[in-house]
């Protein structure tokens, strides 16, 4: 196994302990975070005069958080490795972790279970992340030092 490799896969091994020992208080986290995600889109909602029918969105806090942190994680993951990694193949990587870390918690934690629908945030989350890597591939295109 090359250094890269071992390097990621020691990574992904901390970050599930880490992620597993967080668990019990991932709920108070996870609320946290999807509060200020809210109060960032409301003020875009102000900004914009966008009006949002918020009975209409079938999903509570919790998937709206793991969207949020999956689609964030492809994003920054996503750009910042963007010349080393192709995009398609870091998010495919997210969603096996995702998948993973959700067996995980179902079989070590006693409060937290396998659930379809936070798998499916995740999987949309990654999709989002992806798509906007990949535009901003397209409008900031990387370029070699060599390359004027």
């Amino acid at each position: 196994m090359t250094s890269r490799r071992t390097a990621a896969v020691a990574i992904t091994f901390v970050a599930i302990a880490i992620v597993l020992s967080l668990s019990d208080r991932a709920p108070g986290l996870l609320r946290q975070l999807t509060d200020a995600g809210v109060a960032v889109w409301r003020r875009i909602e102000i900004a914009f005069a966008i009006d949002v029918d918020r009975d209409a969105i079938p999903w509570t806090s919790d998937e709206i958080a793991h969207l949020m942190l999956w689609g964030g994680g492809m994003l920054i993951l996503g750009l910042v490795l963007r010349t080393r990694v192709r995009p398609d193949r870091l998010a495919v990587a997210l969603f096996a972790s995702s998948l993973a870390l959700e067996v995980l918690q179902a079989l070590v934690t006693a409060r937290r279970s396998l659930s379809l629908a936070d798998s499916a945030a995740n999987a949309l989350g990654i999709m989002v992340g992806l798509s906007l890597v990949v535009a901003a591939g397209l409008l900031w295109p990387v370029r070699s030092p060599t390359q004027p």
